[in-house]
C-alpha cells in the first residue's frame, strides 16, 4: 500500500513532507470498499483497517483527510500521482484526481500499464525527475 501510504502521510502530516508520490495507489478506500463484495472486503480491508473499523470519515479515508487539509489552508506538500490505464485502480485514481487535482495541485501522469513492477519501474523515473531536489553544487 505504498501509494496510499505516501499520500496518507503527506495529507496527514503536511508540515513534515515537501513532496509525496503515489504510483497506482488505492487512494479512495471508501470507493474500493463500496465496490468490493463481502469476501473481497474481508481480504482487502480486514488486514489493513480491522474488520469493525469504519473507514469513511476516519484518518484512513484520504478523501476526508484531503477535504480537511484543504479547509485548514495549511501549506501543502507537492503531490505526484501516476497510474496505468489498464490498472484495476485506474478509475480510483482518476476519481481522486477529479476531486482534488486542482486544490492539491496534483501533478498527474498516466500511460499504458497495469498494477505491475514494469509500470512502476518506468514511472518512478518520472517521480525522481519531478522531485524538487536541489543540487549540492
Amino acid at each position: 500500500m505504498g501509494g496510499y501510504g505516501a499520500f496518507k502521510l503527506g495529507l496527514r502530516l503536511p508540515d513534515r513532507y515537501a513532496a509525496v508520490a503515489s504510483l497506482s495507489g488505492a487512494v479512495d478506500q471508501v470507493q474500493l470498499f463500496a465496490r468490493a463484495d463481502a469476501s473481497e472486503r474481508k481480504a482487502l480491508f480486514d488486514d489493513a483497517f480491522g474488520s469493525t473499523k469504519e473507514v469513511e470519515g476516519s484518518e484512513d479515508d484520504l478523501v476526508a483527510v484531503a477535504r480537511r487539509l484543504i479547509q485548514s489552508r495549511k501549506p501543502l506538500p507537492k503531490f505526484y500521482m501516476a497510474c496505468g490505464t489498464e490498472d484495476f485502480l485506474y478509475e480510483n485514481n482518476r476519481g481522486f484526481l477529479a476531486q482534488f487535482g486542482e486544490a492539491l495541485a496534483i501533478h498527474y501522469s498516466e500511460g499504458p500499464g497495469d498494477h505491475t513492477w514494469a509500470f512502476w519501474d518506468e514511472y518512478i523515473r518520472y517521480v525522481l525527475d519531478w522531485l524538487p531536489i536541489r543540487s549540492a553544487t
